[in-house]
Parts: C-alpha cells; sequence; structure tokens
C-alpha cells in the first residue's frame, strides 16, 4: 500500500460507533416457520405431519432463544457491529454462526443454545443436560460441546478472513450463552478455565462484553475496518434452503402433482445476464455492479419467490431490490423473459 493512500485512509478512518448496531439480521428462520406452517394446514396424505410439528416445536424455540439472545445485545449501549444468523461457506468448510459481534478490539463467535432443564459441566470439560422434577434427577444426559463446535466455527472464520487478507491481528474469541431463563449453569470448580470464562446465561451478555472491551488489544478498528470485515463475513453467506420433500413420508407419494410452468435454469440464466448486460449499458454501470456471478449463481440456485427471499440472497440488499428486484422475480418465474438482442 502507498504513503498516499496510507495517508489518505488516516484521515478518512474515524471512530464514531458508540451503540450497538444491527448490520445484519436473516430472516431464514421466519421464513422456514412460514413454510412449515403451510405444511402444517396441508390435509396431504403424504406429509409427515408428526415431523412439522416436532420441526415447528424445535425451530420456534431456537428463534425465541435468539430472539432473547439479540434484545441483549442491542440494548446493551456498547459499541458492537451484530451479525446474526450467518451461515458461511469458504473453500468447502462449512459453518453455522448464530451470531458474529465485531468490535473495535475483537470478533466473537457466540453460539446460542435454548435447552429444557439445568447443564452440568464437569472438570474434564463435559456437559451433562440434567433434567430434574420436584427437586429430584430424573434424567441426566451427555451432550455434545458447544464450546467444541464454536470453536470449530472460528477457525473456519479465522481461516477466511485471514487467506482473503481481511485480518492479521485481530483477535478472534467465542462464547456460548444459554438463552432458557430457567436454566442453571453449574461450572464444575477445576473445569477448563476456557468454559469457566466462556459459558454464560443470555443475561450475562452486557457485562460479558464490557469486560472483554476493557480489556489491551493489538488493534483498534475504525469503522470503516470494521464495516468491510463484516461485509466480507456476508459475501461468503451461504443461504439455507427449505427442502419440502424432506417432510414426505417414505413409500407414499402425492395423488396429483401440481402443474406447474417449468422454466430451465439455462433459460433463467440467459435472460438474467441479458437483463444484467442491457441494465449496466441503459444505467451506464459495469455489468458486475448490477450483480455479479456468485449473486446470479445464488439467484438460480435459491429461486426466491418474493422480496424477502431476494433480501437473503448474497449481493442484492434492499437498495438493488427495490430498483430491479420486481424484475429479477418476473425473468426467474417466467412472468417475462429477456433476451440477449433487447
Amino acid at each position: 500500500m502507498s504513503f498516499l493512500k496510507n495517508a489518505y485512509l488516516a484521515l478518512t478512518d474515524k471512530w464514531e460507533l458508540k451503540e450497538p448496531k444491527l448490520y445484519f439480521d436473516s430472516k431464514y428462520t421466519s421464513s422456514l416457520l412460514a413454510e412449515l406452517g403451510q405444511l402444517a394446514l396441508s390435509d396431504e396424505a403424504f406429509i409427515d405431519q408428526k415431523k412439522v410439528e416436532e420441526h415447528q416445536k424445535l425451530f420456534a424455540i431456537g428463534d425465541s432463544g435468539e430472539k432473547s439472545v439479540l434484545f441483549e445485545l442491542e440494548h446493551s449501549l456498547l459499541p458492537l457491529v451484530i451479525l446474526h444468523d450467518v451461515p458461511i461457506e469458504y473453500k468447502g468448510l462449512k459453518a453455522q454462526l448464530d451470531f458474529v459481534i465485531l468490535t473495535r478490539k475483537f470478533i466473537l463467535v457466540l453460539e446460542v443454545k435454548k435447552l429444557f432443564g439445568n447443564i452440568h459441566i464437569t472438570e474434564k470439560g463435559e456437559f451433562q443436560r440434567i433434567i430434574t422434577r420436584n427437586n429430584r434427577i430424573v434424567s441426566k444426559e451427555g451432550m455434545y460441546s458447544p464450546i467444541n463446535q464454536v470453536e470449530r466455527h472460528v477457525a473456519i472464520l479465522e481461516k477466511l478472513l485471514k487467506e482473503t487478507d481481511m485480518i492479521q491481528s485481530v483477535p478472534l474469541y467465542h462464547a456460548v450463552t444459554f438463552a432458557n431463563p430457567k436454566t442453571i449453569i453449574d461450572v464444575a470448580k477445576k473445569a477448563p478455565a476456557d468454559i469457566q470464562q466462556n459459558v454464560i446465561r443470555h443475561d450475562q451478555i452486557k457485562q460479558y462484553f464490557k469486560a472483554k472491551l476493557d480489556l489491551k488489544s493489538p488493534v483498534n478498528l475504525p469503522d470503516q475496518k470494521i464495516y468491510m470485515i463484516a461485509d466480507r463475513i456476508l459475501e461468503y453467506r451461504k443461504p439455507l434452503m427449505f427442502d419440502s420433500t424432506s417432510y414426505r413420508l417414505q413409500g407414499v407419494t402425492p395423488a396429483v402433482e401440481e402443474s406447474v410452468a417449468f422454466i430451465s435454469r439455462e433459460d433463467q440464466k440467459a435472460s438474467l445476464t441479458a437483463f444484467r448486460l442491457h441494465y449496466s449499458r441503459q444505467t451506464n454501470r459495469k455489468a458486475y455492479h448490477i450483480f455479479n456471478n456468485q449473486t446470479l449463481d445464488s439467484l438460480l440456485e435459491m429461486q426466491p419467490r418474493d422480496t424477502d427471499q431476494l433480501l437473503e440472497v448474497p449481493g442484492l440488499g434492499p437498495k438493488k431490490i427495490e430498483e430491479f428486484g420486481k424484475t429479477l422475480l418476473d425473468l426467474l418465474h417466467g412472468k417475462e423473459t429477456f433476451y440477449e438482442n433487447q
């Protein structure tokens, strides 16, 4: 980097972030619950309603837990940039990041668990879920360590950010929070220090981050750099797709299949590519500034049906969706066709 560029960045850098900012909030779980709700209302015999009901409860519990954590983060009055529900993929490695919190001093991946019962952590760092009734233990079972899980996620995120030259010495931390207000966390006195320090209740989040921010750090990131890192993470977001076929009973097929107009991926791609070229010329912009090939591939893979689902597509934000989102939907679903010579 040249001296002049360094000088320019030094003059333009700002440290104005004073309070929490929710920079990205996925709508996947809401969309998933809506899809499950539609399946639950169906009277088709081939749908596994028991599985639908179980997943409705499971995802609703998880969603409730993450909303509780998000509330604590947004009301912490601390300078945080928050990314919520970010599944990423980098060089074949995948990680489901419940929360990524970026600060001037560090980046932290926060894993959220909302479980029924209490949690005991042994001296060896083993996690056990304990169910009690009338002050008596009725069930004790081991569970996969959420610390091991979040450590793996951090390793993937760190690899992504370092290999794409986003960070060098920015510390990456991890923590696990249990979002059920009734859950008691019992940690053995001789449990590993990492677990003692980084397993918290959701109502301890503000104190936890305040203590972290009070520690010394090798960096003091300006606002611009924080948002650059956030954008880089979102570039590698790999949105999850709802698969309704996974809720079909084995050996049972629909009596009557709906008649749906079929548009080949090749035709969709040709229309989207032709529109991109035409619109770039019309607005005097580079074609990849309209949307790049990664966004094109995501459109073809995800097949969004409305503007909410378009927001899940990497590379498309509210401004672009307002500008030409309806055209993208029409091109994808055959309501409009765009040819190369248009």
